[in-house]
Order: structure tokens, then sequence, then C-alpha cells
């Protein structure tokens, strides 16, 4: 049973990548409102102690392949996180998507402390990542961001202890609405041509601008759009929210129909803006949010651009709808509840 009295957490995460930003500041805040906080930032050290490691390559730790000081900056930033947590004795460990921690680290953590280990894997994968099979071994519980029953079988099938759901959340001291003079951008959309969505993304944006909505998109590597699309780079998180909040609509894509799988960041992010949130239906977002109500879903291009034009010019609507949604993440998709959801797995005995 973990106790609230004397909370000691060691956060392991890749804290100093500004695309991770909006969420780590978010969920260290709310960690330190309820017991002491150590992190420790592993690309960081890593990145000190030897050149770039390749850590988003599917052959992570098949060490032969790599130069000597690779693998020496590997095993060097496992050993100092070892140093750490012996002489922090936390009692709960968030290890965030951690491919550089090792499987014996992952076990050495559990001798060496009393800690409670929750391994947080954030992305959408059908096979169970070698690192994420290694570390699960040894954490208490292996936290995956969508509900899609085969693909948590899989992982308690490769040897994780426990599989649980778990959300992002927002942080409403940093996404909420700023005071502009008007709503000059009539849509925005905030991310990047990925794999897995990029080109039903690319066509999205393109038959917006077709419908006479024009986007305003916000993210790396747009350059192939055509005229008549906004293209910006990545924005951090008060950029983020001035961006939201000069928007009558934002637009939110995701290509993966998985249970409860979906750009939640984004999605919490906007709707704390006070933004209407214009988004790609998938599967569970019903049980979450009420359509037309918090947010709006479409569930095809043609629809989207439909249902963008109809709340442009419906701006009593659209801001009736924005203010419903706002209020209902304040009230449960912070950070503070998702921190209170991660801390009763420790305390779960089921």
């Amino acid at each position: 049973m973990l106790g609230l009295d004397n909370l000691r957490i060691l956060y392991i995460d890749t804290i100093s990548a500004p695309h991770a930003q909006s969420n780590i500041r978010g969920m260290l805040s709310a960690y330190r409102k309820v017991g002491s906080v150590k992190t420790f930032d592993y690309r960081a050290i890593s990145r000190h102690l030897g050149p770039k490691v390749p850590w988003s390559r599917p052959e992570i730790w098949n060490e032969e392949k790599w130069e000597p000081m690779v693998t020496r900056a590997l095993r060097r930033t496992n050993s100092a996180l070892l140093k750490e947590a012996k002489w922090y004795q936390p009692n709960f460990i968030h290890l965030g998507k951690c491919e550089l921690i090792t499987d014996r680290t992952a076990k050495l953590l559990k001798i060496i402390t009393p800690a409670y280990l929750a391994h947080f894997y954030g992305d959408l994968s059908r096979t169970v990542k070698p690192w994420v099979k290694n570390i699960g071994q040894h954490a208490d519980v292996t936290l995956l961001y969508h509900r899609d029953s085969q693909i948590c079988q899989a992982h308690l099938e490769a040897g994780c202890n426990r599989v649980g759901f778990w959300w992002v959340g927002t942080d409403p001291t940093i996404f909420y609405p700023r005071e502009v003079k008007e709503k000059d951008h009539s849509l925005v959309f905030m991310g990047r041509p990925i794999r897995e969505s990029g080109n039903e993304r690319r066509e999205t944006l393109i038959a917006m601008a077709q419908g006479n909505v024009v986007p305003h998109v916000y993210g790396g590597n747009w350059e192939d759009l055509p005229s008549g699309i906004h293209c910006h780079q990545f924005v951090d998180e008060d950029a983020f929210a001035w961006a939201c909040s000069r928007a009558k609509i934002a637009l939110s894509i995701n290509a993966n129909d998985v249970l409860m799988y979906a750009s939640w960041r984004r999605i919490f992010n906007t709707m704390a803006c006070g933004t209407l949130l214009l988004v790609k239906y998938f599967p569970g977002l019903s049980t979450v949010f009420s359509n037309k109500e918090h947010l709006v879903w479409y569930h095809t291009k043609d629809e989207a651009v439909q249902l963008a034009r109809y709340y442009m010019n419906a701006t009593k609507e659209r801001e009736q709808i924005a203010e419903a949604g706002r209020q209902e993440v304040l009230a449960h998709h912070t950070w503070d509840h998702r921190i209170s959801e991660i801390l009763s797995f420790a305390n779960d005995t089921n």
C-alpha cells in the first residue's frame, strides 16, 4: 500500500525534449502537489556522455551494431540512474517511454528501492516493443495509451506483469483562453504529417482550403501543402494556447481505429483553451465526450468541411460548445486527475 504522507517520486523521462514540454511541465507540477520529486532526464544525460543514441531504431538493444562509444554512453546512463535511485530512495517511480533504460536497470530499481514502478509507454504499437517487454517484466504496471484488448493481451503474454490504461492530461495554468482582439484564424491544426495519418491529414487540410475554410497548420514538414494553407513551425505551449485562442475551430485528425487511442494531448489542451474542437471520430470517444455538446466529431473529410463551414458562422452555438467542452476537461482531464489515477495503480490490489 502506497502512503501519501511521505511520497517520494522519481520521475524518469525526456524532460528537456521540446516536443514533450506540454506534457512534462504539467505532469511534474501535478506530481509536486502530492509529494517530493526527483527528476532524471535520461536522453539529456546520454547526450552528455556520448554521441547521439539511436533510441528510435528497431534494433535499439542490439548493441553489437553500435559503436563502442554509444554502448558506453548507454551503460553509464543506466549506472547514473541507479546511483540517483539508491541515494533518493523513492517509493514511486514514473518511468516514461524509456527505450534507453535496460531490463537489468528496471530489475535493480526494484531491488535497491522500495518503489512501485510504473512504466508509461505512450505510443501505439501493434507489436510488443522489446524494451517495453523487458522493462515490463520488472515494472509493477505497464501503462498503454489505448484499450485495444489484443495489444494489451500481447503485452501480458510477452511477460509484462500487469497492463493498464493511462491518458495524458492538461495543465490549465498553461492552456487557457487568451484574450485576443478577434478570432482571425478560421481553423487551426496542430501536428505533423506522421506516417500513420499523414495522407489523411494532408487530404483533409486540402479539402478544407478548397471548401473556403482557410487552415493554419502548426508543425514541421508540411512544405508540400498547396497555397491557401498557412504553414507555421512547431510551437511551444504558450504559442499553442495563443494559436488556439485565435481560432474559431481546431481540427484533430487521428487515423488509427483503435479503442481510446487518439492525440489526447491535442484534444485536452485545445479544449482547455476554449476552442471548438472538430475531431475525427475514433472508438471510445463517445464514452468521454458528447457530440455537439462538448466538441464536434466527423467521419469523412467531406463531413468535416461541411461542419467547419457551419460552425465558422454559427458563433453563439460554437462558443457554447467550446465553453462546455472546456469545463468538462477542467472537471475530469487535468494532470491532477491523471496523477491521482496513476498513483491509484499502486494501491489497487485487484
